[in-house]
């Protein structure tokens, strides 16, 4: 017996590289055939669809972005070292061209040493001299070294002060009088004059007349005080004059005479 005719293979398209489910092909059951005789393979018609593949975000769009904030970071750090660079030189050409002084430096609380030279005061303060009275004379002596009396620019002559500077000064005088019974006359002068190389006589300054309030020749006693600013000439002499120098107390705290420059 005659093997019959062998059916040529069947040609089959390449499948494409999808994605499709198993199939398995059972036979259980059914009459047994030859290998042979096992008919064609399955195919489909309509190809499962493709699997979709999610695609990865795409940034390549940031780049040039980013980039600029890079440079423009750049640009303004170079910036501001260019600046602090320029501000120091600057400082530099100052404190070169600034001229060098040198100033001593005192500790703290002291006072700064002054350049100006010191003017110096012309003032006097004279108190009354226990040889007081002159005679022959109303013209009060003084004491300008002891007693608590000084003087300072001024010279001290001839029972008068005698002014080195033209200036304005002012000139005071103070004189306590005492009695042991009422003064004859009861009228007590205190003056103070200006004596002047331009005139021969003198010019009176300041003066006080008091009446002297003394009943049944009981202890009597006044005071006196003149003072005022006045301009006074290089070599002028200023003194105290009263009605009667044996009147006048000696006590420095109650007759004396002084001025200084205003």
């Amino acid at each position: 017996m005659a093997d019959p005719p062998r059916r040529p293979p069947r040609r089959t398209q390449p499948i494409p590289a999808y994605s499709y489910p198993q199939v398995f092909l059972v036979d259980q059951g059914l009459p047994a055939q030859s290998s042979l005789d096992r008919g064609p393979i399955p195919t489909w018609s309509v190809l499962p669809p493709p699997v979709k593949h999610h695609k990865r975000s795409d940034c390549s769009g940031w780049w040039p972005l980013l980039a600029l904030i890079q440079i423009v970071t750049l640009l303004a750090l170079g910036a501001g070292a260019y600046y602090i660079y320029w501000l120091r030189h600057e400082l530099l050409e100052l404190w070169i061209d600034r001229p060098l002084t040198l100033t001593p430096q005192l500790p703290t609380g002291l006072p700064e040493p002054t350049t100006e030279k010191t003017e110096k005061s012309k003032t006097a303060h004279l108190t009354g001299e226990l040889k007081n009275i002159t005679v022959g004379s109303r013209m009060l002596v003084w004491e300008s070294a002891a007693r608590g009396a000084f003087t300072e620019g001024v010279e001290y002559r001839d029972h008068s002060l005698v002014i080195n500077e033209t200036a304005h000064y002012f000139v005071y005088s103070s004189v306590f009088f005492r009695s042991q019974g009422c003064p004859v006359p009861n009228l007590v002068v205190h003056s103070v004059y200006r004596k002047t190389l331009r005139s021969v006589e003198p010019r009176l300054l300041l003066q006080s007349r008091k009446l002297s309030q003394c009943v049944g020749g009981s202890r009597w006693y006044g005071n006196s005080y003149l003072g005022a600013a006045v301009k006074l000439d290089r070599m002028d002499r200023v003194y105290v004059h009263v009605s009667d120098p044996a009147l006048v107390s000696l006590e420095p705290a109650t007759t004396y005479f002084g001025l200084y420059k205003v």
